[in-house]
Formats: structure tokens, C-alpha cells, sequence
């Protein structure tokens, strides 16, 4: 049997602007969300609910950590990110959000779940909870769980990742979703469809993030099972096989592993150049063309 959550969120998703007053307060704060201060809704300037929701989202999304005798504080991640793109303006900082999200097993299991097992293509909300509420009982191992939970999570998971026709008249709306820019999952009038990654949006670096988190104690891993694995490229960042392919050619080019297609193997392995993940982000953001991101001084 394994641990889920269901409605940790409280029924928020994480809305543009929250993150950026979420890490300031933190980074001056470490006993913001404690109970003597209202769990941060005072100084996050919304209520109580709100404020645990948003210490729920930053803690889901790598960005803080609780450290016994001290609080809540920024982890590494999150030190770089508001050093280096507080209002995440830069799509590589909304990825890394992502991939932490929906690798939360156990605190976002919904997230978790949709990824790992929504195909790409079309889908009604009642196929997608119909499909994840028997991917949660297989998952956790119970006979039933909460309904109401359960849906109102897959009610929240919808508003966050959609990006509808309406949001994209009003790039400014504030209970707007940082998530939706991914553009992973479009609203059409048959209901949803998970898209493929685009590209253009989706830096080599996040994939090599992915890579290195899943292959960095293996000797080698095939082109099939990153396609197809629990937290895979594949899954994780809603690649097929033709995309997949293209960015470990470009990563190849790079020098950051090997490809070994012979004899029909397609086996891949990582270079000992590969840097830890802290260090790739750094280099991401040093190099990025140079745009005006703002940043916090900590």
C-alpha cells in the first residue's frame, strides 16, 4: 500500500504572483507559516486557507523545505529561482516547478497519476476521472477512497494546467495559472487533449534534469523504458518517441551521454560530465540570452 494525498491544495491552485510573494516572505521570514502568524496570511495578504495552500504548493514544487528548530526555508532550487527569476518569467523556472509537482507521489497524487498514466490526445473530464480514480485504487491499494476529494483534486488539477481560450485573451488575469504557459493540456469543445511538448518551450536542460534524476546510479537505461518509465522524460514532460529522440541527439551533441542504437540496442548512458542538477541550473540561467528577469537579493 502506498501513501496518497487528496485535496492538500485545499482546493487552490497556484496562481501567478504567489510564488513571488511566497519565497520574499519566507527568505525574510523562516517562521512565516507558523501558527503565531496565522500561517503567513497577514503578511501573504490572504486568508488562512490560502496561506496554507500556497506553503502546500511551494513545498510540492521543491521550492521550500521545514527544518527542525528554524522553519520553513527556501531549499536550493528555490534560492536560485528567486535569485535568478522571482516572478517566473523564464519558462525553464515553470518546468522545474513541474516536474517536482508531478513527481510528488505522495502529496499531489492526482498530479502524479494524470501524468503517468493520460495518454496523449483527447480526453472528457469524466474519462480522465473514470481512468484516475482506478489508477489511485491500483496506486494506494485501497477499495475506495473519497469522491468528493477526489474530484474536487481533479476539478483543481484541471484549472491549473489548462490553458483555455479565455486565459489566452488575458494574459494579465491574476488567478491565472504559472502552469498553464506549459501548455500541456488545451481546453477544445469535445473537452480536453494532452498535448506533446512544444519544443521551442522546453529547454534541453529540463530533460537532462530528468535524465540525470532517474539514471545518475544506473550504467544505462533504453530509449524505450525513459519513454515509457515512472518519472521518465516521456511521461514527465509528455514527450513521444520522434521528440524524445531529438533532444538525446541534441544532449549527445552536448557531450552530456551516449547513445548506443546498434544492433537495435537504443540503450543510453550518461556522461561522468554530466554536473549535478544544481549546477545545470545554474549554468541554464548564465547563459540564457540576456532579457530582463528579475531577480531578489538574499
Amino acid at each position: 500500500m502506498r501513501k496518497y494525498r487528496l485535496k492538500g491544495n485545499g482546493g487552490f491552485f497556484m496562481r501567478d504572483g504567489w510564488f513571488a510573494k511566497g519565497m520574499t516572505e519566507v527568505s525574510e521570514n523562516p517562521r512565516l507559516f507558523a501558527k503565531e502568524n496565522y500561517f503567513g496570511a497577514d503578511a501573504l495578504g490572504v486568508g488562512c486557507a490560502m496561506a496554507k495552500s500556497i506553503r502546500y504548493w511551494m513545498t510540492v514544487c521543491g521550492l521550500v523545505k521545514e527544518v527542525r528548530g528554524i522553519g520553513t526555508v527556501l531549499t536550493e532550487m528555490g534560492e536560485l529561482i528567486a535569485q535568478q527569476d522571482l516572478y517566473l518569467e523564464d519558462l525553464f523556472s515553470v518546468w522545474l516547478l513541474h516536474i517536482h509537482a508531478a513527481s510528488s507521489t505522495e502529496k499531489a497524487t492526482i498530479w502524479h497519476l494524470f501524468f503517468d498514466t493520460m495518454p496523449l490526445g483527447e480526453f472528457t473530464r469524466e474519462q480522465m476521472q473514470e481512468k484516475l480514480y482506478q489508477e489511485l485504487l491500483r496506486y494506494s491499494g485501497e477499495s475506495e477512497v473519497s469522491e468528493r476529494s477526489f474530484t474536487d483534486d481533479c476539478n483543481t488539477f484541471l484549472r491549473m494546467y489548462v490553458d483555455s481560450q479565455e486565459e489566452k485573451e488575458d494574459p494579465e488575469d491574476k488567478k491565472r495559472s504559472v502552469f498553464a504557459r506549459l501548455h500541456l493540456i488545451q481546453a477544445n469543445y469535445r473537452g480536453y487533449r494532452r498535448e506533446r511538448a512544444v519544443q521551442e518551450r522546453l529547454p534541453k536542460e529540463i530533460v537532462l534534469v530528468v535524465l540525470r534524476r532517474i539514471m545518475h546510479e544506473k550504467q544505462g537505461e533504453s530509449i524505450e523504458n525513459l519513454l515509457m518509465c515512472e518519472h521518465g522524460p516521456g511521461k514527465l514532460l509528455s514527450l513521444d518517441r520522434i521528440l524524445l529522440n531529438e533532444y538525446l541527439d541534441e544532449l549527445e551533441n552536448n557531450g552530456y551521454l551516449r547513445i548506443n542504437r546498434t544492433a537495435g540496442l537504443d540503450m543510453v548512458y550518461l556522461s561522468e560530465e554530466v554536473p549535478e542538477e544544481p549546477e545545470i541550473m545554474r549554468r541554464y540561467y548564465e547563459k540564457r540570452p540576456q532579457q530582463t528577469y528579475q531577480g531578489r537579493n538574499l
